[in-house]
C-alpha cells in the first residue's frame, strides 16, 4: 500500500507465497539490480536462535557478519532496542501462528493498538536501516509468509509491493518430500522431516490462498503475480513484467542470464540453501517429474489441480504444460480465472 504523503517512506518489495516455491530464487534475481536489495527472510531476523546459529552467504555466522552487525547496530539505535527479543514477540503476536495472526490483523483494521503502532516503528525503522546501509532504494523481502504482508500493508510508512510466486504444487511436494537435517553452515537452519504428498498438498492450498486474499486487500497495481515455472523458461518476459512493476530497467540482468551468467548471492538473511553457493545460475528444476511416484503425482493433483488451474497451470492426466499463454494474471485475479 502506498503512503506518499509520509515525508519518509519506505519501499519494500514484498514476495509472498509457499515455501519451496522460488522466493529465495526471486529475491536474488531482484537484489542484483543496483536499485533493489535482496535482504532475504527479514521476518526470521529477530529469532535468537537463528540469528546466533544460521550462516550467511558470505561464510561468516550472521552474529558475526559485518553488514548484519551494521544493519543491527544502525536498527537498534533507531528504535532504542537492546535486544531481539522484544520484537519477536511482536512478530510473533502479528504475524502467526496464521489464523491467530490473522484475527489480530483484522481487530487492527478497526482499532490500532499502542502494540502495533509500535511493532510498525520496529518494523519500518529495520528496513530504513537496511536501506541506510546498502544504499539501495528498494528493499526485498522474501520472507513469504501471508500475514507479515498484510501487516506491512498496514504500515503507513511502508511504501510496499507485493509479488506472489506460484510453483506447481508438485515440485513443492517433491521437495518437502527430500527432508533436510540441520547443518547451519550450509544454510539449513533446523532439521526438516520429510513431508508425505497429501501434507505438503494442504500447505500449498493453504498458503496460497491466503496469500491471494492478502493481493486482493492491496491496490491492484501495488500486486504482481508470477509462476516459477514462467521465470525460469521465460525470464526474459518474466523480468520485462518486473521492471514494468517496480519502475526499474532489468535489461542488464536479462542479458547475464541469457548468457548463462551467475548472479551473485548478497548478504542475505535465511532463505534456501542456495544462496550459500554464492551465486544461482537460472534453470527449471523438473526433478519432480521423475522423482514422484505416481500415486503422489495423483494425490497432489487430486487436492490442489483446483486450485493450480486457477493459477493458470494447464493440467493434462498427471502431466502439466509449461505453454502458459497467460503469462501474468494478477493476484487479484488469479483464484477467479
Amino acid at each position: 500500500m502506498t503512503h506518499g504523503a509520509h515525508p519518509d517512506p519506505v519501499s519494500v518489495v514484498y514476495i509472498v507465497g509457499s515455501g519451496r516455491s522460488g522466493t529465495t530464487l526471486l529475491d536474488t534475481i531482484l537484489g542484483s539490480h543496483p536499485k533493489l536489495y535482496g535482504a532475504g527472510e527479514l521476518a526470521l531476523l529477530s529469532v535468537n536462535e537463528f540469528f546466533h546459529q544460521i550462516y550467511c552467504p558470505c561464510q561468516n555466522r550472521v552474529d558475526e557478519c559485518p553488514f548484519w552487525l551494521k544493519v543491527v547496530e544502525n536498527w537498534f539505535q533507531r528504535t532504542g532496542l537492546k535486544d531481539l527479543k522484544g520484537h519477536n514477540e511482536f512478530r510473533r503476536h502479528f504475524e502467526g501462528p496464521q489464523m491467530r495472526g490473522f484475527t489480530r490483523l483484522m481487530r487492527e483494521k478497526l482499532v490500532r493498538t499502542k502494540d502495533f503502532t509500535e511493532y510498525t516503528r520496529q518494523t519500518t525503522e529495520l528496513y530504513r536501516a537496511i536501506r541506510e546501509v546498502t544504499g539501495r532504494t528498494m528493499i526485498v523481502d522474501s520472507s513469504a509468509i501471508p500475514m507479515r504482508a498484510l501487516s506491512l500493508s498496514m504500515m503507513p510508512e511502508i511504501d510496499l509491493r507485493v509479488i506472489h510466486i506460484i510453483r506447481d504444487a508438485r515440485g513443492v511436494a517433491w521437495s518437502l518430500k527430500k527432508g533436510l537435517q540441520a547443518d547451519p553452515k550450509a544454510g539449513i537452519g533446523v532439521s526438516e522431516t520429510p513431508r508425505p504428498a497429501w501434507r505438503s498438498s494442504l500447505t500449498w492450498i493453504a498458503y496460497n490462498l491466503l496469500a491471494s486474499w492478502v493481493c486482493r486487500q492491496i491496490p491492484a497495481n501495488r500486486v504482481h503475480f508470477c509462476r516459477y515455472e514462467d521465470l525460469s523458461t521465460n525470464s526474459e518476459t518474466a523480468l520485462r513484467q518486473f521492471g514494468e512493476f517496480l519502475q526499474c530497467d532489468f535489461e542488464d540482468i536479462i542479458q547475464r542470464i541469457k548468457s548463462g551468467g551467475a548472479l551473485k548471492v548478497g548478504c542475505s538473511f535465511a532463505g534456501n540453501r542456495m544462496r550459500m553457493k554464492g551465486e544461482v545460475r537460472l534453470r527449471l528444476d523438473t526433478d519432480w517429474t521423475q522423482m514422484l511416484s505416481p500415486k503422489e503425482k495423483q494425490t497432489v493433483l487430486r487436492m490442489c489441480g483446483w486450485l493450480m488451474r486457477q493459477y493458470g497451470y494447464q493440467l493434462q492426466a498427471t502431466r502439466m504444460s509449461l505453454s502458459l499463454p497467460a503469462m501474468n494474471p494478477t493476484a487479484h485475479d488469479a483464484v477467479h480465472s
